[in-house]
């Protein structure tokens, strides 16, 4: 009978593995990042651990757009505190936009027909919101959220795409290593076993990266 075995994560492993990441990126590219790149690292670690963490999970979802009332993480003590605090180190923007925006990324088909009664309730989504770019007013907008966008949404893909590369190379290194160590050296299955294991950090280094990638 095969044996069933539980992974239990901590409630915060997603900041061990960004700050992994930044690690690796700082250490090995530290000369192709820019100033504001190097300085966005610095803001970032000048951050309370709850506001990094929240930071990370938005970095992490699609899209640059959220509604507060959808961010639901038991892992943090105050999610509004967490907001205060990265709005005030200019991490996210909670600026009010322009109604367009809101409905096409944030208001579902109820809440828009809620600031325009007048509109069809049969018309779908996508055909009110080409309704509303050619109204020439907007409602006066009092949403029961904060509307929230994600400043700098490009660093997250920035990073993993530079650790991806440190780790497809020494992968690509150690395959190598191993062919020429079987072709020259007739290794064994033990000793190629054995080697492997000596290089498990690349491995797990490499199962990390798949994973951020894919929680874009």
């Amino acid at each position: 009978m095969a044996t069933s075995f539980q992974i239990t994560l901590a409630p915060k492993y997603y900041l061990d593995n960004f700050q992994t990441l930044l690690g690796y990126v700082k250490h090995l590219y530290a000369d192709l990042l820019n100033q504001e790149e190097h300085r966005w690292i610095e803001r970032f670690a000048e951050l309370t651990e709850d506001a990094q963490c929240l930071l990370i999970r938005l970095m992490t979802r699609k899209g640059e757009w959220f509604r507060s009332d959808k961010l639901h993480y038991s892992e943090l003590q105050s999610i509004d505190h967490c907001i205060d605090e990265l709005v005030d180190k200019q991490f996210i923007s909670t600026n009010s936009t322009d109604f367009a925006t809101l409905a096409s990324t944030l208001l579902t088909k109820a809440e828009i027909l809620d600031f325009y009664p007048d509109l069809p309730k049969t018309t779908r989504k996508p055909e009110l919101l080409l309704r509303l770019a050619d109204l020439a007013e907007s409602p006066s907008v009092k949403l029961p959220f904060t509307a929230i966008q994600l400043l700098d949404n490009d660093k997250l893909s920035l990073f993993c795409l530079l650790f991806l590369v440190t780790n497809i190379k020494s992968l690509l290194s150690l395959s190598l290593m191993i062919s020429e160590f079987i072709v020259l050296n007739a290794m064994k299955y033990h000793q190629i076993h054995a080697y492997l294991m000596n290089e498990k950090i690349l491995i797990r280094q490499w199962h990390f990266t798949l994973y951020q990638s894919n929680t874009k």
